[in-house]
Order: structure tokens, then sequence, then C-alpha cells
């Protein structure tokens, strides 16, 4: 009966192991980007774009503008803008339409930064987890022979 119980577990050990191996071998064809090769000069510019951008600074100055656009254009002498403030619109149209690929591309980066580290974590646990065993093997044996080896 302990015998039949061991040799069940043995199996299901076995197929974990045969399981977590394919799984190794299927992150390792992944194409993962290294997460510590430095950035070109056009990454650099448009992480520090979209830095700014994402920050309590561009929106303070964005509001700050905005406000004395609409008070220009409708209080002052030197009008350019009316009030449904075409060119305006236009502007922060046109400031959304680039922003916007930029903050996708950085995302991108971000997330193939991330996917590198979490498979480095992966394989460190199934590590961890194969010492384990070579252990819990090696306590198991002490067991039975009364020595540890």
């Amino acid at each position: 009966m302990a015998s039949s119980r061991k040799k069940a577990r043995d199996e299901e050990l076995h197929g974990i192991i045969e399981a977590q191996q394919k799984i190794t071998n299927a992150l390792e064809r992944l194409h993962v980007e290294d997460p510590n090769r430095i950035p070109t000069m056009r990454e650099r510019i448009s992480d520090s774009i979209v830095n700014f951008i994402g920050s309590w600074t561009f929106i303070l100055f964005q509001t700050i503008v905005m406000f004395l656009w609409v008070l220009v254009n409708t209080v002052g002498y030197f009008v350019f803008d009316k009030f449904p403030f075409i060119l305006l619109n236009l502007i922060l149209s046109s400031e959304a339409a680039f922003s916007f690929p930029l903050v996708l591309m950085a995302q991108k980066r971000m997330e193939a930064k991330d996917r590198a580290r979490s498979i480095d974590a992966y394989k460190g646990v199934l590590h961890m987890e194969e010492l384990l065993k070579d252990l819990h093997g090696k306590i198991e044996k002490r067991n039975k022979n009364g020595k540890f080896e």
C-alpha cells in the first residue's frame, strides 16, 4: 500500500517536473528584450517627453496656458482666436495625436522589461523548487537510513 502511494507520488512529481521543463523551454523560446540594454537616443528622447507629459508640471503649465489663451481671446484687445477657440482645439488635438504614440512606445518598452523580469523570477522559483526537492529527498534518505548524506 505504501509503495503504491510512493509510486503514484513519484509519477506525479515526474509529471510536474516535465510540465515545468516544457514551460521553461517555451519561455526561453520567447523573444525577450534584454532589460539591461542601453536605450537608443530616440528611446531616451521619447521617454523624457513621456515623463514630462505625465508630470504635474506639464498639467499645471497646460492649465495656465489654456486659461491665459481663453482670457486673452475673450477679454483682451488682441483677439486671435474667437469663442469656439478653433485654433486652441487644433493645437490640443495635435498634441494628443503626437503624445499618444510616444506613450504607447514607452508602455511597450516597460512591458518588455517587466516580461523579462518575470521570466527571470519564474526561473529562480523553479531553481529553488528543485533545490527544495533535493533537500526533501536527502531528508527522506536520512529518515530511512538514520544518517544524512
